[in-house]
């Protein structure tokens, strides 16, 4: 194989491996914000506010992947 060639396959599989983290962290992020509003409208806000810090962990973590897949898309 050419160097390009082995540089192209290792960016889409890079690309790709991204693609699907950031995906499932979007599908979590979905999940846990319908938990927090079953919490808040049980009247559980503490138990609601550890949960959102677990969203905030997964957007920090997302934001990155969007702007790796950005990259690797450019590249």
């Amino acid at each position: 194989k050419l160097p390009l060639v082995d540089e192209v396959i290792e960016l889409d599989e890079q690309a790709r491996s991204a693609q699907q983290e950031a995906d499932a962290l979007r599908a979590n992020r979905n999940s846990i914000s319908k938990q927090i509003g079953a919490l808040m409208g049980q009247g559980k806000k503490d138990e609601a506010e550890e949960v959102k810090k677990q969203v905030t962990v997964n957007s920090e973590r997302l934001a990155s992947l969007e702007t790796k897949e950005t990259e690797l898309e450019e590249r």
